[in-house]
């Protein structure tokens, strides 16, 4: 399990079962722990899409539009994974990204 120290405030439900949301810089090491929690309903990445990704973080174009990296109650990454997958074959740091935890299984 991937610790996760967070420079802002964590915000957390009253109770276990609501989600909760930090935002984090996710390093290349974080995203690739994250990635091997991917649902394993997860469709297939899209190469394409994660290439223009990768050369978008590279040259600095990439920035951070809000969209969530987001986990389900069982734990599983149920959305970022091409943004997740980019970071770690661009060797960058995603920053402030806001991490949500605990969302329904779908």
């Amino acid at each position: 399990m991937v610790s996760i120290v967070s420079h802002n405030s964590k915000v957390t439900a009253a109770e276990t079962n609501k989600p909760t949301f930090t935002v984090v810089d996710i390093t290349p090491e974080m995203a690739k722990a994250f990635l091997e929690k991917n649902h394993p309903n997860q469709r297939t990445i899209n190469k394409t899409h994660v290439r223009s990704l990768v050369a978008d973080m590279r040259s600095g174009a990439w920035v951070t539009n809000g969209d969530s990296i987001r986990f389900d109650e069982e734990g599983y990454l149920i959305d970022g994974q091409k943004r997740l997958t980019a970071a770690v074959e661009a060797g960058i740091t995603l920053k402030d990204t806001m991490i949500v935890h605990n969302l329904p299984a779908e």
